[in-house]
């Protein structure tokens, strides 16, 4: 009996030792394979942070803020290739104070005497994925809705950078907001004041209109980064603040278009490229 239980014994002895075989096996195969997992995540990452691409210059190689020591900025000047529109004087009655206060004209098109464009959005094309590389904003941008008109006709914003908008007339004024990114706004401005609006998305050519004033428009782009600039009365425009690196310039308005709307511009460390006259028709 006593040599039976003895046997009994050693066969489960046996068994155990070759379980605990099996199963120091199958951690080493697990321990193996989470290993060469993590290797690869790793080597992935390195090779993707080693791009130039991703990673445009004035940026520390681990993606830091961008370095507007070193930014370049883009210049340039727009210009209209047909003929300059007569100014369109629009109708005001329906507010006897808009009409003793301001002789409004169309601001579809608004070109000078020399066919210098107003109102052209330019923007660099190839920083979104670095938008948060950038400093977040200070200042408010303003639009003033004074004599019945909104000023300026065509802005650029940020997102979540501060909106304020001004009603510096002596009469009600509303402000109605509609994109196709950001929840439409619809407040009514009664008399002087100012209210402040900031949007989630970025997006290009949101529209401001006053249902009070039916003629009072305004376009609003939206960006992540600040690399974009509204043509000024000159047709002239400066983007500053731009990162060394090849890119694409992209050319906005709603009444005109350019052949160069997506041409390729190298902007070097503290240097100004200048892509010279550009003519929308």
């Amino acid at each position: 009996m006593h040599n039976r239980k003895m046997s009994i014994l050693a066969v489960l002895l046996l068994a155990c030792v070759g379980l605990t075989l099996v199963a120091c096996g199958g951690g080493d195969d697990k321990g193996g394979s989470k290993k060469k997992s993590t290797s690869k995540s790793s080597s992935t990452a390195k090779s993707r942070m080693d791009k130039p691409a991703a990673n445009p210059g004035g940026m520390g190689p681990a993606g830091g803020m961008v370095d507007l020591a070193n930014a370049g900025m883009i210049t340039g000047k727009f210009k209209f290739g047909g003929t300059p529109p007569a100014a369109r004087k629009l109708d005001t009655s329906k507010d006897k104070w808009c009409v003793q206060h301001n002789d409004i004209t169309d601001e579809t098109l608004v070109v000078a005497a020399d066919g210098s464009l107003r109102d052209v959005f330019v923007y660099v094309e190839g920083l979104e994925a670095f938008a948060d590389k950038f400093p977040e904003p200070e200042t408010a941008v303003k639009i003033t809705q004074e004599g019945c008109q909104y000023h300026p006709h065509v802005l650029g914003i940020r997102v979540d950078q501060d909106l304020e908008v001004i009603n510096a007339d002596d009469t009600s004024h509303n402000y109605h907001f509609t994109g196709t990114a950001n929840d439409e706004i619809n407040k009514t401005q009664p008399k002087p004041g100012t209210n402040i609006e900031t949007f989630d998305s970025p997006e290009i050519g949101a529209g401001l209109a006053c249902d009070i004033h039916p003629w009072m428009k305004a376009t609003i782009h939206i960006m992540e980064h600040p690399c974009f600039a509204v043509s000024a009365t000159d047709g002239s425009f400066t983007i500053k603040g731009v990162p060394p690196g090849k890119y694409k310039l992209r050319i906005v308005h709603g009444a005109a278009k350019s052949a160069k709307d997506g041409m390729e511009v190298t902007v070097s460390a503290k240097g100004t490229a200048n892509v010279g006259e550009i003519t929308l028709n």
